[in-house]
């Protein structure tokens, strides 16, 4: 037995030279070809915004935001990664040096914004970071023009030895381009216990507590009352279609806006808030296998997966044709290819610190 492996060595080799027939060697395997997927997937790091694109396993740079830093928090990127919002009110473009600062009043901090799918405007909202500067707002911001407009605010009220305190307006998303979900302080209560003062004589600000419709055009609107058993209100957390998704886990359908009144409904168990499909109706639920859940009817579909020892994903972004997904997991900082299908994905690099993940065509 121990020779017999030198003798056929031999054997092929000599067949190679034409002395010895019959021995045909095996042809090597051809290796699968590389997946191509549609489009570019943009990253932002905490200083940089990369391109992942099929043909390469590591980063490549398309732009840097030299102005972010470690204690400057990224608050929203526009869909096409052309534009980056911050907290300390600054709109920045990657790769360009122009700057523009928004008009943010001395005390408050951009906590949330969110540009138009058409990417021509940016909605943002106001917080007191210093108690006592008055009232938080809901501004709209025209891209083209640079001009702004406030579009509602929160009221405030004087409570004595309190000081004056003002309501809370919490984060405002996208339905289309001329309407805005959005979450704030409707009213204020008759009297507050300030139990934890910020300082000797103010409260923090009233919590958000109430969902609202807001038309841009300053034409319809209203507040919306989610259904029974609701205790609390969560900021949303994503606008896809007809569905909201919010902040603790929950949906909303927005059909049921125009009668004033919707259910809150649990998403399912270990589903990724950020994967909420473009058309609202299909989120992702990580696992072996992963899943494919459609919210209104339930039924599911296997995604084929190249899975992680944690699965601990954060970021999602959907192919331009609806084909693929680009997931992040934090525990490695890899950037995943997730297809819509049963076939297998593939690793898109490595982006260390991301905050943002989307896809461009």
């Amino acid at each position: 037995m121990g020779g017999a492996a030198p003798a056929r060595r031999l054997l092929c080799g000599l067949a190679f030279l034409g002395l010895a027939a019959g021995c045909v060697a095996a042809p090597s395997p051809s290796p699968a070809p590389a997946p191509t997927y549609p489009g570019q997937v943009l990253v932002l790091g905490h200083f940089d915004l990369v391109g992942l694109t099929s043909a390469a396993t590591d980063p490549v740079e398309v732009g840097t935001t030299p102005s972010l830093s470690a204690d400057v928090r990224t608050v929203s990127v526009s869909d096409n990664g052309r534009y980056i919002v911050t907290a300390d009110g600054t709109l920045e473009r990657p790769g360009s040096t122009d700057v523009i600062h928004l008009p943010i009043p001395d005390g408050m901090l951009v906590h949330s914004a969110d540009f138009s799918s058409d990417g021509t405007q940016l909605v943002y909202a106001t917080h007191d970071a210093t108690p006592g500067s008055g009232s938080e707002q809901l501004v709209l911001y025209d891209l083209a023009t640079n001009t702004e407009r406030a579009l509602m605010g929160t009221p405030c009220a004087s409570y004595g030895s309190v000081g004056t305190v003002c309501g809370e307006m919490g984060s405002a998303l996208w339905i289309d381009p001329t309407t805005l979900f959005a979450l704030r302080s409707a009213a204020l209560p008759d009297s507050i216990t300030c139990t934890v003062p910020v300082s000797a004589t103010t409260c923090g600000a009233v919590a958000a507590n109430t969902y609202s419709i807001v038309a841009v055009g300053g034409q319809g609107g209203g507040d919306l009352t989610l259904g029974p058993g609701r205790w609390g209100y969560s900021p949303p957390f994503l606008v896809r279609g007809r569905t909201v998704v919010l902040d603790d886990g929950t949906w909303v359908d927005l059909d049921h806006v125009p009668s004033g009144w919707a259910t809150a409904n649990p998403l399912p168990v270990g589903a990724m808030q950020s994967s909420l499909s473009p058309d609202g109706t299909r989120i992702v639920v990580p696992g072996n296998p992963w899943r494919l859940v459609n919210l209104r009817t339930g039924a599911t579909q296997d995604l084929g997966t190249r899975r992680t020892a944690s699965d601990q994903f954060d970021l999602c972004a959907w192919s331009p044709d609806g084909e693929f997904l680009a997931v992040h997991d934090w525990t490695t900082d890899d950037v995943l290819i997730v297809p819509v299908s049963a076939a297998d994905g593939g690793a898109a690099g490595t982006v260390h610190g991301a905050v943002w993940i989307g896809w461009v065509p």
